[in-house]
């Protein structure tokens, strides 16, 4: 039997999604660039070992936008692609997740990296096609999020 070739693509498993805050009461959702491209992307990367897909998610959001208060919702979709460059066969699993309005996100800005809050009637062009997708075929469940009920704490 033949073993693997070193040209063989190699298989990868990725989960990150869609972060939804309420500002003023309206769904906005945060989006990541390279600022050496017009492009922008949702959080998402690798699932290391022994994580779950909702660990990674919630891991990459915090390690690429600073996000330390985050909700899954619910999965979304899961895509399979041919990543030419890392000689990968890639599959990306998206949820929806929500964080509260103050969320700050300046913590891992650089100088070449950029991260910012945009309302839906305001969505600049996607890098990954993938990601346009998931963001317009679920948009009826994105406007859909509520903001949370105080807990009693707050409330006393």
């Amino acid at each position: 039997m033949k073993s693997q070739s070193k040209n063989s693509p190699k298989e990868a498993t990725s989960a990150g999604g869609i972060v939804v805050r309420l500002q003023n009461n309206k769904p906005e959702i945060l989006l990541l660039r390279d600022k050496h491209f017009a492009d922008w992307t949702l959080p998402k990367g690798h699932v290391e070992k022994g994580e779950t897909l909702e660990q990674a998610a919630l891991r990459e959001i915090f390690e690429e936008a600073g996000v330390t208060s985050a909700t899954i919702i619910k999965q979304l979709r899961t895509f399979r692609r041919f990543v030419e460059k890392s000689n990968e066969w890639k599959t990306i699993h998206y949820f929806l997740i929500t964080t509260q309005p103050e969320q700050p996100l300046d913590k891992l800005e650089s100088e070449d990296f950029e991260i910012q809050w945009f309302s839906l009637e305001d969505l600049p062009k996607m890098y990954l096609p993938e990601q346009q997708k998931v963001i317009v075929d679920n948009l009826n469940l994105i406007r859909s999020v509520k903001k949370e009920p105080p807990s009693e704490d707050e409330g006393s």
